[in-house]
C-alpha cells in the first residue's frame, strides 16, 4: 500500500516562558483541556469538572455507572462528547454538563470495537473501529454515513491515541504520526509526529509536549516553534491557549498568563 507523507520544512523558535499571573485550580485529575472560551475541563476518573478562566467551579457531572471516562471532546463547548472506553460507550453534555441525549451504545449501532471517538462539526461522531482498522462516522439520528478504507498500512502496527476533527479535517493520532482525513473519511496526508500527551489543536496550531517544552506546528505555513518549559517542573502536560500556559500535575492545573 502506498504511503501518502507530509514533509514539513520546520523554523524553529525556542520561546522563553515568563509568568506574570498564576491562578492554581487544586482539582486532581488525569484529563484537562481548555475550550474556545477559555474554559478548563478537567476529568477525574468519573468525574468531569468544568472551570471559567477565572478558575471558578462552574458546573460538574459524575455518572460512574459507565466506567472511567477515557477522553473529552470540547471542540463544541455547546455538545461536549465524553468517550468511556471500556463500555463502549458516548454522552453529550451541554454547556451546562447536563446530558442532551441518553447515553449512546455503541455496540448497538454496529458491530464496533471503538478505540478513540470525536465529536463532529456535522452533528453525529466518529470513532475508529479496532474490529474493521476503519473510521466510522454515525450522524445524529445514530446512522452509520461514512466508512474509511482499511488504514492498516497507514497505522503500521501503532494504535490510535486520539481522534478530532478540526478546521474541516480529522486528526487521528498515534505514538509515532499523525493521519489527516477530510471530513468525508478520505486520507489526506501523514506525517511523522511524536509526543507525550495527546495533541491539542490551538488556533491553526498542533500543540505536542514532548523533552524540549511545547512544540507548535503551524498547519498554516508549516512552521515549528518551541516554547521552553525551563523552570517548571512536576508537570504532567502542557499546553498554549492564547496568553497563557496550561499546566497540568498530578494535584491539579495551574494557568499562567505569559508574555
Amino acid at each position: 500500500m502506498r504511503n501518502i507523507t507530509l514533509f514539513y520544512c520546520f523554523l524553529i523558535i525556542t520561546c522563553p516562558s515568563f509568568a506574570q499571573d498564576r491562578l492554581d485550580i487544586n482539582q486532581p485529575s488525569n484529563i484537562m483541556d481548555v475550550d474556545i472560551k477559555g474554559n478548563v475541563y478537567l476529568v477525574n476518573d468519573t468525574e468531569l469538572f468544568k472551570y471559567d478562566e477565572k478558575g471558578d467551579l462552574l458546573y460538574r457531572f459524575s455518572n460512574s455507572l459507565n466506567g472511567l471516562i477515557t477522553s473529552i471532546d470540547v471542540t463544541n463547548p455547546l455538545r461536549i462528547l465524553l468517550f468511556y472506553k471500556e463500555s463502549n460507550v458516548i454522552v453529550f453534555l451541554n454547556q451546562q454538563l447536563a446530558t442532551i441525549t441518553d447515553a449512546i451504545q455503541i455496540n448497538d449501532l454496529s458491530s464496533v470495537e471503538a478505540i478513540v471517538a470525536a465529536a463532529s462539526s456535522k452533528g453525529g461522531f466518529w470513532t475508529f473501529d479496532a474490529l474493521t482498522m476503519t473510521l466510522l462516522f454515525f450522524d445524529s439520528n445514530r446512522i452509520l454515513q461514512k466508512q474509511s478504507v482499511n488504514l492498516s498500512g497507514y497505522l503500521n502496527g501503532d494504535e490510535p491515541i486520539f481522534l478530532v476533527e478540526q478546521m474541516q479535517s480529522l486528526y487521528l493520532q498515534t505514538q509515532n504520526r499523525i493521519l489527516v482525513f477530510d471530513i468525508y473519511g478520505n486520507l489526506i496526508n501523514t506525517f511523522p509526529f511524536t509526543s507525550k500527551n495527546k495533541i491539542k489543536i490551538v488556533e491553526n496550531s498542533i500543540h505536542a509536549l514532548n523533552t524540549s517544552g511545547i512544540t507548535k506546528y503551524n498547519l498554516l505555513n508549516k512552521e515549528k516553534t518551541i516554547f521552553s518549559l525551563e523552570g517548571y517542573s512536576n508537570y504532567v502536560n502542557a499546553f498554549l491557549f492564547k496568553n497563557r500556559l496550561i499546566l497540568q500535575t498530578t494535584n491539579g492545573v495551574s494557568l499562567i498568563n505569559i508574555k
